[in-house]
């Protein structure tokens, strides 16, 4: 009789090598590019990293080399060794649509403002980060982003982080434009002093802007910040002092004008 033999045919073993990988690498990049130096024996597959991403500091990546005939053929399996640096800012750059003319003091306003920060490991700037407000500090050179003042032409973004990185954006803050102080008409003598011409802000009133006796009177307004304010009038940077007449009528008791 004819006996049966059972035999056994394994997997074919597989050896790849992987070719050296240049380049600097950092922290949160993808994997680089991974290349078959040899197959032995000489057979088609696939090489893919283990990874999704680098991480900080010097560290082994698994692959994972498959055969496409993966029946007659074992895969195989390896590690790189990868010096990744740690990957900071090195630039931020301002976009958006936000106001960029005020007039004095008013408040920067940064709303519509994308600040973009990138890392020294982008130097093409594919992958920037856009910053939460939490992120930068905003800055003039004299006083603050609250008040602006004439003087402001640009707004300085740097990073919360001692970095030293920060960008400048170009503002434009035009004169507060001030009415002039206008008369108080009706006022007839009452033994009292009176005001005859209206206080306000930005402004100061000569001493003749008050009398107390029946008559007319010539009060001067000066503006109290010529370098932020400027008169409401034609001229396009009118600070001159302006003169406002005024005057207390007599008052009539029992027919007769009493001065």
């Amino acid at each position: 009789l004819g006996k049966d033999f059972v035999y056994e045919i394994t997997q074919a073993p597989v050896e790849v090598v992987v070719a050296n990988i240049p380049g600097t690498f950092y922290d949160g990049d993808p994997m680089p590019k991974l290349t078959v130096q040899s197959v032995t024996p000489n057979v088609p597959g696939e090489i893919a990293w283990n990874d999704s991403s680098l991480v900080y500091g010097q560290n082994e990546y698994g692959w994972t080399w498959t055969p496409k005939d993966n029946n007659n053929y074992q895969s195989d399996t390896g590690t790189v060794m990868l010096e990744v640096l740690q990957a900071t800012i090195n630039e931020i750059v301002v976009s958006g649509d936000f106001e960029t003319q005020y007039t004095a003091y008013e408040a920067f306003n940064p709303d519509g403002m994308v600040v973009t920060a990138y890392y020294d490991s982008d130097p093409e700037h594919e992958r920037g980060v856009v910053l939460k407000s939490s992120d930068y500090t905003l800055s003039v050179e004299n006083g603050n982003t609250d008040r602006l003042i004439v003087a402001n032409n640009t707004i300085t973004v740097s990073l919360k982080e001692d970095t030293g990185v920060s960008t400048k954006i170009s503002i434009i803050v035009s004169k507060l434009a001030v009415g002039i102080p206008s008369e108080i008409k009706g006022l007839v003598y009452n033994g009292g002093e009176q005001k005859g011409v209206a206080e306000g802000e930005h402004y100061m009133l000569s001493v003749d802007a008050a009398a107390t006796d029946a008559g007319d009177y010539v009060a001067t307004a000066r503006l109290t910040d010529k370098a932020n304010t400027r008169w409401d009038t034609a001229e396009p940077d009118d600070t001159t002092p302006k003169e406002i007449g005024w005057s207390i009528a007599k008052m009539v008791v029992s027919g007769e004008i009493v001065a």
